[in-house]
């Protein structure tokens, strides 16, 4: 398949478009500038569909197909992830929404785009390839839009986007406490966690790899020796640990490039969730500090950090009492608890996204010669911000007492 190109593009399409229209033209562009999206090639496909009658209607929608860079295919584990995001569609968000429904929730949640098809390949097996593609609603047509990746949520943006999130995080808990056995044979099945190969968790390739410019990075900023020390100790990435009570289906991937907004007279009305291949069974922890550390504007952070954690923790907290599931072993004194423990885990992962993504220059990384390897990554590619932004993060660990390793 051409990579601008989606092959039987109507059998893709068959179930929104019924047997009564036909498409009579398409046309598909690249839908994400280099930098901001290297999980997935993101296409805008506009049809033109024409009823039996020869009436014709524009059908806006977008495909999400695997990743062009070979190497991303193999960081994001295509072969899962592919089928992972699949299923969070055609399964775990019905499931989460009727268990909403069961315990008299009235507003459902609606901050996920609409899934319209999908499909692995053309022949019909289970393997993911080229010709895989996720067909999803056209949120922009609706007027939602990304926020700038450098500069982040203001404060009204982020209030409401971590209302979402806190309903997500606590429907999730509730169905996995109220009714286990539907969380265990509906949604479990699918929070496979995808393995990260080798190179990044190592020097490769005659470099230092990413996990030694982020050390280098990371002991830069420490500006202090007891933040210093603990540095040394931090992990690229999240280490497997043992369930504990908080744990829920958490994105795994929650930053502003994965969270559309839509704004009336400059004012944030609504927001969706997407780009669900990474997530899985966790602390709601490691979303809320991912999502807060890499896309809130610096003063906000600066000037509300403690207050948005205790917003978020009220409405996790109102959640479970409308989902008629007992808020006690999930107090805010052991929501504290469970952000000192999960700390360690998420850190490394937030300090690659901020010096490597999301602070990144806008045209995002050079991928060298070699799609199958790494890109060259080193302390030429740290901007200003991104030391900023760690510098921040490591203080406030240091302040909290969350740095225990």
């Amino acid at each position: 398949m051409s990579r601008d190109k989606i092959e039987k593009l109507e059998e893709l399409l068959a179930q929104r478009i019924g047997e009564n229209r036909k498409i009579v033209s398409t046309n598909i562009t690249r839908l994400t500038a280099p930098g901001d999206n290297y999980g997935g090639l993101l296409l805008r496909v506009d049809v033109t569909l024409k009823n039996k009658d020869g009436k014709e209607e524009e059908l806006n929608v977008v495909a999400k197909c695997i990743p062009v860079n070979l190497f991303f295919q193999m960081i994001f584990n295509i072969q899962v992830s592919v089928k992972k995001e699949i299923a969070f569609y055609d399964t775990v968000v019905p499931t989460l929404r009727q268990f909403q429904e069961e315990q008299g929730v009235e507003n459902v949640m609606d901050f996920f785009p609409t899934i319209y098809g999908s499909r692995l390949n053309l022949n019909g097996s289970d393997v993911v390839d080229e010709n895989s593609a996720i067909i999803l609603e056209n949120l922009a047509k609706s007027g939602y839009q990304n926020v700038d990746r450098t500069v982040g949520f203001d404060l009204a943006t982020i209030k409401m986007i971590l209302t979402d999130l806190a309903t997500f995080h606590a429907t999730s808990l509730a169905l996995k406490v109220v009714k286990p056995e539907v969380f265990e044979n509906k949604v479990r099945p699918h929070l496979t966690p995808i393995k990260l190969p080798s190179p990044l968790e190592r020097e490769e390739h005659g470099g230092k790899g990413p996990y030694g410019v982020i050390h280098e990075v990371l002991e830069e900023c420490a500006e202090i020796e007891p933040i210093r020390s603990k540095v040394k100790e931090i992990q690229l990435f999240a280490k497997n640990v043992a369930e504990r009570p908080f744990f829920t289906v958490a994105h795994g991937d929650v930053w502003v490039n994965n969270i559309m907004v839509k704004f009336e007279d400059g004012n944030p009305v609504d927001s969706k969730f997407v780009d669900f291949q990474n997530y899985g069974f966790r602390s709601p922890v490691a979303d809320l500090l991912f999502l807060m550390w890499c896309s809130v504007e610096q003063k906000v952070l600066e000037e509300n950090f403690d207050s948005l954690i205790k917003f978020y923790h009220e409405n996790f907290v109102e959640n479970l009492v409308q989902l008629k599931c007992d808020p006690a072993p999930f107090s805010f004194e052991n929501f504290l608890e469970e952000i000192r423990a999960e700390v360690g885990n998420i850190i490394g992962q937030v300090a690659f996204m901020c010096t490597f993504v999301v602070f990144i220059k806008k045209d995002g990384i050079s991928m060298g010669q070699d799609p199958s390897k790494p890109p060259d990554l080193g302390m030429k590619d740290v901007t200003p911000e991104a030391k900023q932004r760690l510098r921040f993060i490591l203080k406030k660990c240091h302040e909290k007492g969350w740095l225990q390793m």
